[in-house]
């Protein structure tokens, strides 16, 4: 800051905080505090000039990180040093102390392709952070130093993933004395759902309603971790509670299996509850069918192996490998690459604030001999008794049974998402005689016709986006259980709507939906109503009006009165539609040749030049529609007559698989 005399030259300047080793406090607490909460310079140029203060120019703020980075390396080695003592607080100088550690790694990004990764290892004992180093084959190569030579340790229980590499690497590091390998419990409990929903997708006839639903998988993975859990250091129980849980689990009121459960009031089968008490108990539950549980039995077996449960007996987790890996990546975050200097500073913070909380942090600034405020120390202080109460508060058994019921809720919840891969649909129960009656229509129709089918126009109209998705409404898997199928999109994302009619003759289209300015809208009845009476009345004036049907779906954009009107005035009673005059069933899309095979078709090779632009997009669309050849087009209709039977013979029943293969 400068001051000036009004009257003379005269100036003073002075610096408004105090400075260190040439370096001004408050730009190593601005930068500082940048990165606590994972911001660099472009977030500190957008802050500076909300608040009308200069920013520190890039190299600068470069320049200061560097200098934190140095500071923090050493504060978070000093923590990671304290750290060891506390395992070797009862040894000597001289002799090694012997404890276990859980390893993970982790990466910025998913997947092999991330530069940016590090190696945590957490004391099973004090639960604090031991060892911290970013790079996978570096961490390996002074493994050995770091923990017997500088540290006096001998990390000889490794408790880490079950796919874990690193295990090979270090197993043998001390020589004779070998590293024993255990399980992450957490870990062991989501093998049980991975397996058996991996049977599942192999084996089709395993699906489906009162079979091995979802609910089910879970219900048996959390007896699973629960009997792991109950039998710590105790591998006979632990198999035998392991074996006792999957019959408990497959027992329903027709075929019960609760004799090896538990028996006496305190058990935690009710079924042996209500024996000890002498009162009848009536299973609720759908359990399974012999056959489905002597097939799903060899591969939940392969968890009953006795060397998985010696590796799960210590009854241990990688959750505090978990938590540090929330805490870095909240110092780094993952949606942006950040340096080897950025990725060393956050690693260290995270180290700190790990092992002392945001106390250490503090720690930090005073290596540069920085006077810090009374204020951050009170606000550190307060941020550490919020995590403390926290923790408390999450550890209470109604907030575990609050987060349980929340889980459940999101995975019964339907699909709100409007870019679904495979969208759950179930026939409603007034759906089979809506769908009965059409099809003994229809059928009775061709009887006196024989090429009838040939003479309906089926329309529809379908998003696509230059992600590569097609909307739900033209994507179905017929359900009756929420398939959970998610699909991520962009808040706004680019698509173009597309309307076609498809008949035996040909495809009337397509038509795009845009406004007077050219650009690309979605459909109302307004605009459904316009592409009828400029766009597809026109393109009939070449056939036979008279011999054609016209198919649409009940969607509210089609049956507006004065659209139904228009529709009438051109086809009199040959109209298929919501309210006649012949009313198309709901729900009813593998009737749909569009919905059946169209949409799909088009999909298939519509991105397989990556479009870029909605023009692109478009002129993709009308080549493969173009190229469909005549033929193609008689199987698809001729397909449809054969669902006409399948429905009739299932009295309503969807098809089970409604895409044509053409």
């Amino acid at each position: 800051m400068t001051l000036k005399c009004e009257n003379c030259d005269y100036s003073f300047s002075f610096c408004t905080s105090e400075k260190v080793n040439k370096l001004h406090s408050i730009n190593l607490a601005f930068v500082f505090g940048m990165r606590i909460i994972g911001k660099g310079h472009s977030a500190a140029q957008k802050f500076c000039s909300a608040i009308n203060i200069d920013v520190p120019s890039k190299r600068a703020f470069g320049f200061l990180e560097k200098k934190i980075e140095f500071a923090a390396s050493n504060v978070a080695c000093n923590t990671m040093k304290e750290a060891a003592l506390e395992i070797r607080s009862n040894e000597t100088d001289t002799e090694f102390s012997q404890c276990g550690v859980s390893v993970d790694g982790t990466w910025q990004r998913r997947g092999y392709s991330s530069l940016n990764g590090c190696v945590s290892v957490i004391s099973i004992d004090s639960g604090k952070v031991v060892i911290w180093c970013y790079g996978t084959p570096g961490c390996l190569s002074y493994f050995r130093t770091i923990c017997v030579e500088m540290r006096k340790l001998q990390y000889v229980n490794f408790f880490g993933d079950g796919d874990s590499k690193g295990y090979a690497s270090v197993k043998d590091i001390y020589g004779k004395n070998t590293v024993a390998k255990y399980e992450c419990i957490g870990h062991i409990q989501k093998r049980v759902g991975t397996k058996l929903r991996k049977l599942k997708s192999k084996r089709k006839d395993l699906g489906g309603r009162g079979k091995l639903t979802d609910a089910f998988i879970d219900k048996l993975q959390n007896y699973y971790g629960i009997a792991i859990r109950d039998n710590v250091n105790n591998l006979q129980g632990m198999q035998w509670a392991v074996i006792t849980v999957f019959f408990h689990c497959c027992s329903n009121a027709k075929q019960q299996m609760h004799d090896q459960c538990p028996v006496g009031p305190d058990s935690w089968c009710k079924c042996q509850q209500a024996v000890s008490k002498d009162k009848i108990y009536i299973d609720k539950s759908k359990g399974l069918s012999p056959n489905l549980i002597n097939i799903i039995k060899p591969t939940y077996m392969e968890l009953y192996d006795q060397n998985l449960s010696a590796k799960c007996l210590p009854g241990k987790t990688q959750n505090s490998n978990e938590c540090f890996n929330g805490i870095l990546w909240k110092f780094i975050p993952k949606d942006v690459f950040v340096s080897l200097t950025i990725l060393r500073l956050g690693g260290y913070m995270a180290v700190t604030q790990f092992n002392k909380r945001f106390q250490g942090l503090i720690d930090i600034l005073k290596h540069f001999g920085v006077t810090v405020g009374v204020l951050t120390l009170k606000d550190f202080s307060e941020l550490d008794e919020i995590r403390k109460t926290d923790s408390k508060r999450h550890s209470l058994t109604v907030a575990k049974v609050a987060r349980k019921k929340n889980i459940l809720a999101k995975k019964k919840k339907m699909i709100t998402n409007e870019l679904i891969e495979g969208f759950g649909l179930a026939i409603h129960q007034n759906d089979h005689q809506a769908r009965r009656r059409f099809v003994e229509w229809a059928q009775n129709e061709i009887a006196v016709v024989s090429d009838f089918h040939k003479r309906i126009l089926f329309s529809d109209e379908a998003h696509f986006w230059l992600n590569g998705y097609v909307n739900k409404q033209n994507c179905r898997i017929w359900s009756e259980a929420n398939p959970q199928v998610y699909v991520e999109t962009p808040l706004h994302p680019e698509k173009l709507t597309v309307w076609c009619a498809l008949w035996a003759g040909g495809i009337i289209g397509p038509y795009f939906f845009k406004n007077v300015e050219g650009h690309n809208v979605t459909v109302n009845g307004d605009r459904y109503r316009a592409i009828i009476a400029n766009f597809f009345i026109p393109e009939l004036n070449n056939h036979d009006v008279q011999e054609l049907w016209f198919q649409h779906d009940g969607a509210t954009c089609h049956t507006a009165r004065p659209t139904i009107d228009l529709l009438k005035d051109t086809f009199g009673d040959r109209l298929i539609s919501r309210f006649g005059p012949v009313n198309w069933p709901p729900r009813s899309c593998d009737l749909t040749p569009l919905d059946y095979f169209l949409w799909g078709y088009v999909k298939s090779l519509l991105y397989a030049d990556k479009p870029q632009t909605l023009d692109h997009l478009e002129d993709n669309i009308r080549r493969v529609i173009a190229d469909i050849r005549p033929q193609m087009l008689e199987k698809v209709i001729e397909n449809w007559t054969s669902r006409l039977d399948y429905i009739r013979a299932s009295r309503g029943s969807p098809m089970p698989e409604i895409i044509f293969k053409a």
